[in-house]
């Protein structure tokens, strides 16, 4: 092949077999036989699989293996599949993963993204004909990038047109002011049209007060959009059709308000086709059910649901995806689908049309040599570990299939370093079923499937029951089985742990810094957070959903960030007036945020708030340390590993993943901002900054334990009144030792649970009677504390653990000597 070429590969690292591979085919050096040969390492293995789906099954198992005996994350794992067969491995691999644990894995090809905001679109779309029609409902509708896409010319202020048109909720179909029909999209529509023609003016129109408003720019294309989404969905919600109908109205539906024309005509033809599977509800040869659009939905959303893990967020799991998207892309683990005879590297098609075959010039690549070079690239791309695997079996007849010419180059090059014997030991074939007790086998690479598991001990709990005879006792123990039969009957009955349970795959669990701060903060609410798999961090427990009605004030949460986030964006240079506008108009779109003199009150109050903290500030741009989580938008970031841990619980061993950002770091010490009155000599913070606290403490104990520098106090600039101040926190000098343990405790008696609540406000105000505190503090309005959010309804009205002050002591003692101003702990 001629072409220029630039070698950028990377010398590989390590003296396992691969690292001997890619080694000589980067310096192209002859394949010398080894005497002895090199023994297998497990850093190359070949799979020949009985089908398409045992290939996906035995990919999945092989990925939890890598993470548990090598501790690898999954977005270190890549998963690369045969274009011409892409849409039916990942079919394969989808059902594969989600049996496996639900393994997290993402697609990594630019259709699948779009295809999974399509879907996301579509599940949206669907839901409006059921919905109330809010403001904020369809505002954050058409908003939706899916949607969007379809007019990208409509670029304008929608929400304060919405304001002005005075529409809050419904379609507007009866017309009677009793009905609630005065401030509904159609009452808008009207105004608007009106608007167009005549002066403002109040008017009274069949009993419905109506004012005229000029329409803005675009302002009547934007409305017969939402006339023609809403109408479209008043006609669906008001039907009855058979499957099939409703098949072809949803389809026409989608299709008509997603995506952008011919740029997204695959996506859509794909989500399309999973909507025609509603036709298969009816029955050949009956006469087919008549359904209400209450009935289809739940079927159609259904439907939609397999194509939604196509479009996942990048970096959160396994990269899946064909060669030409991952191509000179590292991971640490590599796994290379589909490499059986015809289906990769792919056949040249001849075309007398194509001149390239009359003469060959220079850069004339064909089909094979692109899938062949793909194939090298990759080769050299996996870092640690490479698995191969094709299908030996033909599905119509079983015949025997030939893996493909380039594992068979490959054979010739591997068995010159490890020998013809060697070759057939990094070779296997998973058994064709999977619950094959061969699959279990400690001489094979082990299964992870639970499914797989109870269907093996099922198979032979009845191949024994069968060899037993009939006239078999109804005692267990008096049954004559072997063994492991009786263990298994044992295990169903639940009279001893599941056998091999360790098989069954990792357990793994993730906490944030955020989670274990809310731990803290109320061990009850928190542990119960983290074993629900809750990830939010709210500390003010308010309901985040959009408003129904019109907004008097932005909620604090929402205000918080806001404010929070000019304030950063303005230490980095940017334009904090311009950050709060853009806060603004998002809660406009979602409906949080008021306009007219009630913006321009707190607009005003949120400006002089981030002017009383830039007064305080000493200057500099702060850093904030990730351990594997994103930080602070508009801030620089310095990345470091989570912490890893395994644990003992009373199910077993469970690895604990600690990730999280820490509060912005200056040489100061860490910046905190509050909107509190200072704390006065030897008195505790108030509730909030020592919430706040509680996570400056958490990332110092983080820090520490990695030997990073850390300036040893909170810099607190507080805004109260009118007045700006700064005060300082000590945090307490530990070790790494220390600090590391002082972290894997808290992790451990987060997994244990905790019986009751024990809010920190309560202990930052020193009291003796907690349960006392709770009584008169939960009758006091405005006076949340953190018992009170979570997902534990009522905590507040639970006892609280008879241990209590031993638990206070182990986990906050140090922190609350800290707040009354004792000095630090050791």
């Amino acid at each position: 092949m001629d072409c220029d070429f630039e070698d950028q590969f990377q010398e590989p690292e390590g003296d396992t077999l691969l690292a001997r591979l890619q080694s000589g085919l980067l310096h192209r050096e002859p394949t010398v036989p080894e005497d002895p040969p090199l023994p297998g390492d497990g850093s190359l293995r070949v799979a020949a699989c009985a089908s398409p789906r045992r290939e996906a099954e035995a990919v999945a198992s092989a990925i939890w293996e890598r993470v548990q005996a090598d501790g690898l994350r999954f977005s270190d794992i890549a998963v690369i599949v045969p274009p011409s067969q892409k849409d039916a491995y990942l079919d394969h691999l989808r059902a594969a993963f989600e049996a496996c644990h639900r393994l997290p894995w993402v697609a990594g090809d630019e259709g699948s993204r779009r295809l999974a905001a399509l879907v996301d679109g579509a599940g949206r779309l669907l839901r409006l004909p059921l919905s109330d029609f809010t403001r904020a409902e369809v505002l954050s509708l058409l908003d939706h990038p899916a949607l969007a896409a379809r007019r990208p010319d409509l670029a304008g202020d929608w929400a304060a047109l919405c304001e002005m048109l005075g529409v809050v909720r419904g379609l507007g179909d009866t017309g009677a002011p009793e009905a609630g029909d005065l401030w509904t999209w159609a009452m808008g529509a009207r105004r608007l049209a009106l608007g167009a023609v005549m002066p403002p003016g109040e008017l009274d129109l069949d009993g419905r007060l109506s004012d005229p408003v000029p329409p803005p720019e675009q302002g009547g294309a934007f409305l017969a959009r939402v006339e023609g989404l809403l109408a479209d969905a008043r006609r669906l919600r008001d039907q009855r059709l058979s499957p099939s109908a409703w098949a072809l109205a949803l389809g026409r539906f989608v299709g008509g308000h997603l995506g952008d024309g011919e740029a997204d005509a695959g996506p859509l033809a794909r989500l399309q086709r999973a909507l025609q599977g509603l036709e298969a509800l009816e029955a050949p040869g009956l006469a087919a059910p008549e359904l209400s659009y209450a009935a289809i939905l739940d079927l159609a959303l259904e439907a939609l649901e397999g194509l939604r893990r196509d479009g996942a967020t990048l970096g959160q799991g396994v990269m899946v995806a064909s060669y030409a998207p991952m191509r000179a892309l590292p991971f640490q683990a590599l796994f290379l689908m589909g490499l059986g005879e015809g289906v990769f590297p792919g056949q040249d098609v001849r075309n007398p049309l194509d001149l390239r075959s009359a003469s060959r010039k220079p850069g004339d690549v064909s089909r094979a040599e692109q899938d062949r070079y793909l194939f090298l690239e990759s080769l050299l791309c996996a870092r640690r570990h490479l698995h191969l695997s094709y299908v030996r079996r033909d599905a119509a007849d079983g015949t025997e299939l030939e893996p493909s010419p380039l594992l068979e180059d490959l054979r010739e090059l591997v068995s010159a370093l490890v020998g013809t014997e060697g070759w057939r030991a990094l070779s296997w074939a998973p058994p064709v079923s999977r619950h094959d007790p061969k699959a279990f086998d400690a001489a094979v690479p082990p299964e992870f499937n639970p499914d797989a598991l109870r269907e093996a001990r099922a198979a032979e709990w009845g191949e024994s029951l069968r060899a037993a005879g009939p006239d078999l006792e109804p005692v267990l123990s008096d049954l004559d089985l072997p063994p492991t039969t009786h263990a298994v009957l044992a295990a169903l009955l639940r009279q001893v742990p599941p056998l091999e349970a360790g098989k069954e795959g990792p357990a793994r669990l993730r906490i944030s810094f955020g989670q274990l701060k809310a731990w803290l903060c109320d061990p009850l609410q928190g542990s119960t957070a983290v074993r629900l798999g809750l990830r939010g961090e709210d500390e003010a427990g308010e309901d985040a959903a959009e408003r129904e009605e019109e907004a008097f004030e932005t909620p604090f949460l929402a205000r918080r960030s806001w404010i929070q986030r000019a304030f950063w964006e303005s230490l980095g240079g940017g334009d904090p007036a311009a950050a709060l506008e853009r806060g603004w108009r998002r809660g406009l779109a979602a409906a949080q945020a008021p306009l007219g003199l009630f913006a321009q009150a707190e607009r005003a109050r949120a400006q002089a708030t981030i002017q009383g903290w830039r007064s305080q500030w000493s200057g500099g741009v702060p850093r904030v340390l990730r351990f594997g989580a994103p930080g602070i938008e508009g801030l620089p970031a310095e990345d470091h590993e989570p912490f890893r841990w395994t644990f003992d619980t009373s199910k077993g061993p469970v690895r604990v993943d600690l990730e999280g950002a820490a509060p912005p770091l200056t040489a100061d010490g860490f910046l905190l901002l509050s909107e509190q009155e200072p704390p006065s000599d030897g008195k505790p913070p108030r509730d909030a900054d020592g919430r706040a606290l509680l996570a400056a403490w958490v990332a110092h104990a983080a820090l520490r334990a990695r030997d990073l520098p850390s300036p040893g106090r909170v810099a607190v600039l507080s805004v109260h009144g009118g007045a700006a101040a700064r005060w300082t926190f000590p945090l307490p000098d530990w070790t790494p030792e220390q600090a590391e343990a002082r972290l894997r405790s808290w992790c451990e008696d987060l997994l244990a649970g905790d019986p009751g609540p024990l809010p920190v406000e309560a202990l930052l105000a020193g009291t003796q009677d907690p349960e006392g505190w709770i009584e008169k503090r939960r009758d006091q309005p405005q006076a949340w504390f953190s018992s009170q959010g979570g997902p534990v309804p009522d905590a507040a009205d639970l006892p609280v653990a008879p241990d209590w002050e031993a638990r206070r002591d182990r986990r906050l003692g140090d922190f609350l000597r800290a707040c009354r101003g004792e000095g630090e702990a050791p």
